[in-house]
């Protein structure tokens, strides 16, 4: 099957945005090596070290919180795991493969962090119902 100029373009706008050649042979129903040809005669390399888009990055990071690993996000995602692991890297979320904990958070897992523990506690306010703020006497007291 022959491809249309204006599939052509909407191949090069997927893997452009970082969708994985196979992911997009699949959906034109072609051969990855004329997704491959495609690319490169635009100037697209397979493996790109150009970044994510923020957006892309942003969904990254909300699927690595959650707990789900690089092959996960790069699958879902339908990016190279390359890229999935190099922004993991960069806000500190890959896993080490170390069972020891890490000494330090990224700003978005402190974040998230404060969030669930305020969740937490307004749950147990609402739960013995008592004010927000006795229990969070209460927990300080606990932490000294």
């Amino acid at each position: 099957m022959r491809l249309s100029e204006d599939q052509r373009q909407q191949v090069l706008t997927l893997l452009s945005v970082g969708m994985r050649q196979i992911d997009c042979a699949a959906q034109f129903q072609i051969s990855k090596s004329t997704i491959h040809k495609i690319a490169r005669s635009a100037g697209i390399r397979k493996n790109s070290t150009d970044p994510l888009s923020p957006e892309m990055e942003r969904r990254v990071i909300e699927l690595a919180i959650q707990g789900h690993g690089e092959p996960y996000i790069a699958k879902t995602l339908a990016v190279p795991g390359h890229r999935v692991r190099g922004v993991l890297h960069r806000h500190v979320l890959a896993r080490t493969g170390s069972s020891e904990p890490r000494e330090r958070l990224s700003l978005l897992e402190e974040r998230l962090l404060r969030s669930k523990q305020r969740r937490f506690e307004e749950a147990m306010a609402t739960e013995f119902a008592v004010s927000l703020e006795v229990i969070q006497r209460l927990l300080r007291r606990r932490r000294k």
